[in-house]
C-alpha cells in the first residue's frame, strides 16, 4: 500500500528534460566513459553539505600543506567533489530507487539527455577522466517546462 502511494506521488510529480554535453579542454578526450547524475532538489542539498564537509575536514587536516602549496588543495577538492557525489549518489540510491533508470548514465557521447527529471532545483555532476586524472564537473540549474541545456567543464581554480 505504502508504495503504491509513493510510487503515485514520484510519477504525478512534473518532470522536465535536460540535454547536457561536455566542454572538453583543448586537445582532450574521455579516456573512459563518464558517470553523469542529476540530483534533484532532494538531494542538491545533501551533495552541497557533504561536499562543504568534505572540504572543511580537508582543510583542517592539510591546512599547512594548503597554503604553500595551492595545487595540492586543487587536488584535494576533487577527491572531496567525488566523495560527495559517491555519499550522495549511494543515499539516492537507497531512499529513491525508482531515480535511477533517468538520472544516472555512464556515457562516452560528448552529448546526451536526461529525462523525466523532477522539476525544481537540479545538480548535474558528471565525473571525468580525462588521460590519468579524474575531476568531477557540476552545474546547478532550475529545470521548469522547457526543456534545460547544461554544458559540463571543468571548474577554474
Amino acid at each position: 500500500m505504502l508504495f503504491s502511494v509513493l510510487l503515485s506521488v514520484v510519477l504525478a510529480a512534473p518532470t522536465g528534460t535536460i540535454e547536457v554535453r561536455f566542454v572538453m579542454p583543448a586537445n582532450a578526450k574521455l579516456s573512459r566513459p563518464a558517470q553523469v547524475v542529476v540530483f534533484p532538489h532532494d538531494y542538491v542539498n545533501v551533495y552541497m553539505a557533504e561536499l562543504q564537509k568534505n572540504l572543511d575536514d580537508y582543510w583542517e587536516e592539510f591546512k599547512d600543506l594548503f597554503i604553500h602549496d595551492k595545487q595540492a588543495f586543487l587536488l584535494f577538492r576533487e577527491r572531496a567533489k567525488h566523495r560527495a557525489m559517491d555519499y550522495t549518489l549511494d543515499r539516492m540510491k537507497r531512499e529513491n530507487p525508482l531515480y535511477m533508470p533517468d538520472l544516472l548514465m555512464t556515457t562516452s557521447a560528448s552529448q546526451f539527455t536526461f529525462r523525466h527529471v523532477p522539476q525544481g532545483e537540479c545538480e548535474v555532476v558528471a565525473l571525468v577522466t580525462i588521460g590519468n586524472q579524474e575531476s568531477v564537473w557540476s552545474e546547478t540549474l532550475i529545470l521548469r517546462d522547457a526543456p534545460a541545456t547544461v554544458a559540463l567543464q571543468p571548474t577554474n581554480p
